[in-house]
């Protein structure tokens, strides 16, 4: 029975003549034993009782207000309380009118034979003391208390000496200094001249040693005294120099820096097969297209601005894949050359030396749209019908940006087929 769990059982719609009866149940089957109880005071509207079934404790708590009952103990003693309310509970009074038949109407309270009373009184403690009586027990206390300690106080005081009164001394002026200067008292009378003050006598100067005699060789030939030098003059001590502190980086700064963190990872995204074909400057220019032409806070007259860094970061790509092959340029422009359709490729020389075509068909790709698309909008057009290059509208800017970002995921993808990497890019003179 020990290795059981505690339950609980729960009855609803309890009224107090039914635990009044449950209870006088369990106290006459011997079963149980009641170690103690908690009437409803101020503070509870919940009656406890507490009891000892063959060693196992037995929790009923009672519900004033909601009429509830609460049973908690181990499954078969739960089984066996819930068998005695269930079965043995007094029934429910009728709903009858008490006041026609003359009967009294009071509220049902536990009722013991005097010898059950007595019996239970022996094992239990007595109930808590009301709020009142306890307040009243208290300030008989205080009321005891305090004049004894008082007595001894007062006693102990009495007890212990008292250190004789200091009298205040007269001051009495000093042979060597003057009277101090007091209200104006006189002694002399009236019609007597009055004496002058006397002045104080100088004061005594510090008794100086004896100094050796000279010879009187050295009062004859006395020696010319050295000029003394002049004393520094004494300076305060120095307080060590303390470093200001460090200069609180602004909040702008801080929130720039979070947002190009959190730019760089969306740009991450957009380009899973490029990214690890960017260098540092690559991928900090196409960050900077990508906050800028996606900030709907943006009001420019011309867009185009915007697109600059994302062509400079293209053009950093081609010089890295360049570098890569060892094809060694000072322009951009100097490694390709033009078709017939307008387009662009790698020099013949370039394409023999690296014999491969999807490495040419990358290479060409990135340049011509380098060259259509930045050319186009950093240069003017000097033609006799030239129309103006501005880009009024901020969707345009962000239709070409998207469309550099899928030229130059689609042909890194197309590198990564073939398995090239950047190698460590030559430095150019």
């Amino acid at each position: 029975m020990s290795d059981q769990k505690n339950i609980r059982k729960d009855f609803s719609n309890c009224t107090r003549q039914k635990i009044t009866a449950f209870i006088s149940l369990l106290e006459k089957s011997g079963e149980f034993k009641r170690k103690s109880y908690i009437p409803v005071n101020d503070a509870s509207h919940f009656e406890r009782f507490n009891y000892l079934a063959a060693n196992d404790k037995v929790s009923i708590v009672y519900d004033t207000k909601a009429k509830k009952l609460s049973l908690t103990a181990k499954l078969s003693i739960a089984e066996k309380l819930a068998e005695y309310y269930q079965n043995n509970a007094a029934p429910e009074p009728q709903a009858a009118n008490p006041a026609a038949d003359g009967v009294e109407v009071i509220e049902a309270v536990l009722v013991y034979s005097p010898v059950e009373f007595n019996a239970l009184e022996a094992d239990i403690k007595p109930a808590k003391l009301k709020i009142s009586e306890k307040l009243k027990q208290q300030k008989q206390q205080k009321q005891s208390t305090t004049p004894v300690r008082l007595k001894t106080v007062q006693q102990k005081a009495q007890a212990q000496k008292p250190y004789p009164q200091r009298q205040p001394q007269q001051k009495t002026a000093s042979p060597n200094q003057p009277l101090p200067k007091t209200a104006s008292f006189n002694p002399q009378p009236q019609n007597q001249p009055q004496s002058p003050p006397k002045q104080p006598p100088p004061q005594a100067q510090p008794k100086q040693s004896p100094q050796p005699k000279q010879s009187p060789q050295a009062q004859s030939n006395p020696q010319p005294k050295q000029p003394q030098q002049p004393r520094p003059p004494v300076r305060p001590q120095t307080q060590q120099k303390l470093l200001p502190p460090p200069a609180a980086i602004p909040k702008t700064h801080v929130k720039a820096d979070v947002r190009l963190q959190e730019a760089t990872r969306r740009l991450k995204k957009l380009l899973p097969a490029a990214f690890g074909f960017l260098s540092e400057q690559s991928k900090t220019d196409l960050t900077i297209g990508l906050m800028d032409i996606y900030n709907d806070q943006t009001r420019l007259s011309d867009y185009s601005v915007l697109l600059v860094p994302p062509y400079r970061g293209l053009e950093r790509l081609i010089y890295d894949l360049q570098g890569a092959e060892g094809i060694v340029v000072k322009m951009i422009g100097q490694g390709f050359e033009k078709r017939d359709d307008g387009s662009y490729c790698l020099k013949s020389g370039y394409r023999k030396k690296i014999n491969s075509i999807i490495y040419n068909e990358v290479l060409s790709a990135l340049y011509t749209e380098y060259f259509v698309q930045r050319h186009y909008l950093t240069h003017s057009d000097n033609t006799a019908n030239a129309s103006t290059r501005i880009i009024r509208d901020i969707t345009d800017a962000k239709a070409k940006f998207d469309n550099l970002l899928s030229i130059i995921e689609y042909n890194c993808k197309k590198l990564l087929e073939i398995g090239f990497s950047i190698k460590a890019v030559p430095k150019t003179d």
